[in-house]
C-alpha cells in the first residue's frame, strides 16, 4: 500500500508540474511568394545584426537567457525575441530607415523564426500592435534565409510581372 501511495503521489506531482507549461503548436498552410508578399506590410532583404530576448522590467533570471531552454524562458516570462536587421533592399513598405527591429516568438511551436546573426534573410513582416514602431514576423509569414530564386520572384511581383 505504501508503495502504491508513493507512486500515485509521484504521478500526481508530475502531472501538476506539466500543467504549468504552456502548450505550444504552430500550424499554418504554406504560402506562395505572391501570397506572402500580398499579406505582408513590409518585405525586406536584410542582414541580422543582433538577436536579443524581450524581458519585462521585473524579470530576474538565474542564468544567461541564451543558455535557457524554451521552457525555462517561458517560465521566466520571456516570450519574444527582438531582431535588429540592417536593410539591404526594401521590396515593399514605406521607407523606415536602414535599420529595423522585428519581433518574433521563441520557436519550438509558437511560430517564431530562428534567426542567426550575420546571416541574410527575406523578411515578410506586419506592423505589431503596441510595438513602438517594430514589426513582427513568424514562420507562417514565410520569413526565411535569403535565396536568389525567391529574390528574383519578389522583384517580378513588385514590377507586376508575376
Amino acid at each position: 500500500m505504501n508503495r502504491i501511495s508513493k507512486l500515485a503521489g509521484l504521478l500526481a506531482g508530475t502531472l501538476l508540474s506539466l500543467a504549468g507549461y504552456q502548450a505550444l503548436a504552430c500550424s499554418c498552410r504554406p504560402l506562395t511568394v505572391k501570397e506572402a508578399y500580398d499579406n505582408a506590410r513590409v518585405v525586406v532583404i536584410g542582414k541580422v545584426l543582433s538577436v536579443r530576448y524581450l524581458t519585462g522590467p521585473d524579470v530576474v533570471v538565474s542564468k544567461p537567457v541564451d543558455q535557457m531552454t524554451i521552457q525555462e524562458k517561458y517560465q521566466n516570462g520571456i516570450t519574444e525575441k527582438i531582431v535588429t536587421v540592417q536593410v539591404k533592399s526594401r521590396i515593399k513598405g514605406k521607407e523606415q530607415g536602414r535599420i529595423i527591429e522585428v519581433t518574433t516568438g521563441l520557436g519550438g511551436g509558437d511560430c517564431g523564426v530562428h534567426f542567426e546573426e550575420n546571416k541574410d534573410y527575406i523578411i515578410y513582416a506586419y506592423a505589431k500592435e503596441g510595438g513602438n514602431g517594430r514589426y513582427a514576423t513568424g514562420i507562417c509569414s514565410t520569413t526565411k534565409p535569403y535565396t536568389k530564386a525567391e529574390c528574383k520572384t519578389l522583384k517580378k511581383i513588385k514590377k507586376g510581372k508575376a
